[in-house]
Order: structure tokens, then C-alpha cells, then sequence
């Protein structure tokens, strides 16, 4: 979104600074997610997940930590005329990545309010597309993985099934699939010929998969 050499992120210094000139209140119109922005060919797996999101967020009744259940916001995002509460944003230091997920939902939830605002008082022009199109991929794609995080054992059919929803997103954008690609790469370090052993014990793999041959 933005290259910054301090800890924090410009653009969320600014949100943070003008929460209070944004209307936020649980009566405003927000800007939710909208299918018709992408090809009919890329529909059918678009409301997949869309469906798979809201299923497992019904299911969801503990967070672990109160910013994990902001994350909820990505329902919100897909499912349209979800009426919701925003909690006022905090400090943030660029490396906490649920932090700046939180911030853009917020962002772009709020579109319609921070473009009434004078230019540049949060967002700019060209930030607002580029926001637009991580809060697409991130409800989408992320978060879905992200409510299934919490059994270890799940750990690497997840991030099997995570990888192959980020390149099917090559379809819709290929620069963020692409980009994505390479960041989840970086983090499969975990997946060792120990712990890939975990995956024996989830229940979400079967038995053909998980047998030596199979």
C-alpha cells in the first residue's frame, strides 16, 4: 500500500488521527463487496468462498484475542447490509499483520465517508483502488484460513488448500496472487518431514490421503 521507513504506517496514522471527523456510527451506508466488478467466469469460485466464509463464521464462537474477532469484518464486507460496530483504531506497528488487516477493512468499509472528507485528509487516490483490491483478496481468500487456524493438526492440509485458493486468485488479480505465492512461501518453513506428520491426525484428511501410498 505504501513504502514507509518508520514503524508505523502513514496511512493508518492518518486514520487514526481523523477517527473522529470519519462517520462510523452503526447507522452509516458502508461500501461492501461488490461481485459484479469481476468476470461471470471467476463468479462461480467468488461465491464459493464467499458461502464457505459465512458458514465457518457462524460456527466461530471464541476469539482468542478481542482484534481476532475485528476480523469478522471481512464478513460484514461480503455479505452486505451486516450492520457494524467499529472500534476506534489503535497503535500499530507495521509488523503486525492482523493490525493493518483491521485498518483496511475499516478503510474501505468506510469508503463513501473518508472520500467526503478533504483530499488527502486519510486516504489518497491511488490508495483507495489499491485498498479496494486487498480487502477483495483478503475476505475472500485469508480469512476463511484464518478461522480455521486454531487445530494444529489441520496446519498443513490449511496452508495446502490456502496455497491453491492463491493461485486460483490469479484470475481476478494476478500481481496479488502472485505476491501472496511468494510471502506464504517464506512462512512454510514449519512444514518439516516432522510436523508434516500432523496432517495423520486431522480429521479433514482421508484416509487414502494420509496413508504413505496414497
Amino acid at each position: 500500500m505504501e513504502v514507509s521507513k518508520s514503524p508505523e504506517v502513514s496511512l493508518f496514522v492518518r486514520t487514526r488521527k481523523n477517527w473522529n471527523y470519519i462517520p462510523h456510527d452503526i447507522n452509516q451506508p458502508l461500501n461492501y463487496f461488490d461481485i459484479s466488478k469481476f468476470t461471470t467466469e471467476t463468479h462461480e469460485y467468488i461465491l464459493k468462498w464467499k458461502d464457505e466464509l459465512i458458514r465457518l463464521s457462524e460456527q466461530k464462537t471464541e476469539f482468542v484475542r478481542g482484534d481476532y474477532k475485528e476480523m469478522t469484518l471481512c464478513v460484514s464486507y461480503l455479505s452486505q447490509g451486516t450492520k457494524v460496530t467499529f472500534q476506534r483504531p489503535g497503535a500499530m506497528h507495521k509488523a503486525r499483520w492482523m493490525a493493518k488487516l483491521i485498518y483496511t477493512l475499516k478503510l474501505v468499509l468506510l469508503e463513501h465517508q473518508i472520500a467526503a472528507l478533504p483530499k488527502g485528509t486519510v486516504t489518497t487516490t491511488s490508495q483507495v483502488t489499491k485498498l479496494r483490491e486487498f480487502v477483495d483478496f483478503v475476505s475472500l481468500v485469508y480469512c476463511a484460513w484464518w478461522f480455521k487456524c486454531s487445530v494444529n493438526v489441520d496446519a498443513p492440509l490449511n496452508s495446502l488448500q490456502l496455497y491453491k485458493g492463491i493461485l486460483k486468485y490469479a484470475a481476478i488479480n494476478s500481481t496479488i496472487s502472485d505476491s501472496a505465492a511468494r510471502t506464504l512461501k517464506r512462512h512454510l518453513w514449519y512444514l518439516s518431514s516432522d510436523l508434516v506428520l500432523l496432517s495423520l491426525f486431522s480429521s479433514k484428511v482421508s484416509n487414502v490421503r494420509a496413508a504413505p501410498n496414497g
